[in-house]
């Protein structure tokens, strides 16, 4: 990459030795690329020429290096600038560093002292092109959308999505590797050599990479680098979804597109290169249907794991055929994972989680052949170790007679359903639709049928007794709650139920 400076000087000599010591100075990837007399002219100068590094005088008719120096940071954030200036001016130059100057240097000049000036607003230069562009790419993957500016330094971008696994993931993010070594970049030499500027971004798993070449001129695109690129795909093994030349107006789309390639591609499609300049072929996403989730989802009422397994198997086959995609096999396991979350589970989260980490861990290492049968006998196993089938359950039928056997001997108690849920390693809907399949209600409510009934023998058995302390003797700080709880339960306050009791109590002592 050149750098272009844009000297700013009123007084010709001066200009000149300028020009002889930027010469002399041995710095590489640097050329003058215009003149100025004073700051107004370099204002005007700057929109055509397009300087990296502005080398300015201090004291300068018409507009001065500071009024300059303002200007410039106003509307040209990232170029940098050096104020030259004699020794009798140094503290007046001192005080400019305010406006952010990149550094300053004294007249007469010295060739050592430029040349480590210009130096180190090459790495400044280079690191903040790297640093927009950067951000710019972050923001692209995360929401396929960015509102960061990229640097105009650099014209054209190639652009390419490496998967080295069998299921390329797009919901990993990306963080930036530096300083990157390019002996070490997967891409060939022969693309890595030209660019002037080199991305490479990995994700979660080290099998996802992506990178990002930028160059100052746009290079040369060859109609053979397709296929030069799926040769080397071949030979490594690899999927690669690449846009060669994008623009950057089209780096956003360039990098987006290349990660739906990715997504699209069939399995196995190792070794082959995707050109996502070309429209994005369409495969339709698979779904769980209704009636294929009712068959599935019937052996588990019956507690029959292994016609389960079967008829899972079979609806793997017949959706899933020889060439199906990434994307058509994610979104139909994944939609029939949500179906045993939804109809069937409602576990603790850390159970639920398991569940989703097994399709990821699944799709990252499962070869194609053997997809099917992993996947089957994965969710067999969760299942077991789960212990959770409506139809096969001694032990469900332990764990409940023990949360009924908890509720019985701590009625008393503050009782919640999330406390209760987690205490038996069971989500509270999920433990709310067992218990209610076994004992007709949920959890909660046979809590308050044990307060209620025993609330009632306490008004029995204890006719004096206050009210109060039945409520709290059952588990109510609330009196007024608990006497409304006690007539939706039994249709009576408990002041009814008392002079209810009394009366048959009276009946039946005058009976006898």
């Amino acid at each position: 990459m050149i750098y272009r400076i844009l000297i700013v000087e009123d007084e010709p000599p001066s200009m000149r030795r300028i020009e002889r010591c930027i010469l002399q100075s041995g710095v590489t990837d640097v050329m003058i690329a215009g003149k100025a007399y004073n700051g107004a002219e370099a204002l005007e100068l700057i929109p055509s020429i397009r300087p990296h590094i502005i080398l300015s005088d201090v004291r300068m008719p018409v507009m001065d290096g500071f009024a300059l120096v303002e200007e410039v940071r106003r509307q040209y954030p990232l170029i940098c600038i050096a104020m030259l200036s004699g020794y009798q001016e140094f503290d007046y130059v001192r005080k400019a560093l305010q406006f952010q100057l990149t550094d300053y240097l004294l007249k007469p000049l010295n060739i050592d002292e430029l040349a480590s000036v210009l130096n180190k607003m090459k790495d400044t230069l280079f690191h903040s092109i790297h640093q927009a562009v950067d951000q710019y790419l972050r923001e692209c993957i995360g929401h396929y959308a960015t509102s960061a500016i990229l640097p105009d330094e650099l014209s054209s971008y190639h652009v390419f999505v490496f998967n080295q696994g069998w299921y390329y993931n797009g919901s990993f993010s990306y963080q930036l590797i530096t300083p990157l070594d390019r002996d070490l970049c997967v891409l060939p030499a022969a693309l890595t050599e030209q660019a002037d500027h080199c991305w490479m971004l990995e994700c979660g798993p080290p099998n996802q990479l992506l990178y990002v070449l930028g160059f100052v001129r746009p290079p040369e695109i060859s109609p053979s680098w397709p296929e030069y690129l799926e040769t080397f795909a071949q030979q490594k093994q690899l999927t690669i979804a690449g846009h060669l030349g994008a623009s950057p107006s089209q780096l956003s789309a360039a990098v987006n597109n290349c990660r739906k390639w990715i997504a699209s591609a069939l399995i196995p499609d190792r070794g082959h290169f995707l050109d996502a300049r070309l429209p994005l072929p369409h495969h339709p996403a698979s779904v769980l249907s209704k009636g294929d989730e009712k068959n599935l989802l019937a052996p588990l009422e019956a507690g029959d794991l292994h016609r389960f397994s079967r008829t899972l198997s079979a609806i793997l086959q017949q959706q899933l055929p020889p060439g199906s995609t990434q994307s058509a096999i994610y979104s139909l396991l994944d939609s029939i994972l949500l179906s045993l979350r939804t109809y069937l589970f409602g576990l603790s989260d850390d159970r639920l989680q398991t569940l989703d980490l097994m399709l990821r861990e699944l799709l990252l290492c499962t070869p194609a052949e053997q997809l099917r049968e992993g996947f089957v006998s994965r969710v067999h196993r969760f299942l077991l170790s789960c212990d959770c089938l409506y139809g096969s359950s001694s032990s469900t039928d332990m764990i409940l007679h023990q949360i009924a056997s908890y509720l019985h001997q701590n009625y008393r108690e503050q009782v919640e359903l999330q406390t209760l849920a987690c205490s038996f390693g069971i989500s509270p809907t999920y433990l709310s639709t067992l218990f209610k399949k076994q004992y007709g209600m949920t959890p909660m409510k046979y809590l308050v049928s044990i307060r209620v009934e025993r609330a009632k023998e306490l008004i029995c058995s204890h006719p004096d007794i206050p009210l109060r302390d039945v409520a709290q003797l059952v588990g109510y700080e609330d009196p007024h709650y608990f006497s409304r709880i006690f007539r939706i339960t039994t249709g009576l306050s408990p002041s009814e139920f008392r002079a209810a009791s009394h009366l048959k109590t009276d009946q039946k002592d005058g009976a006898l």
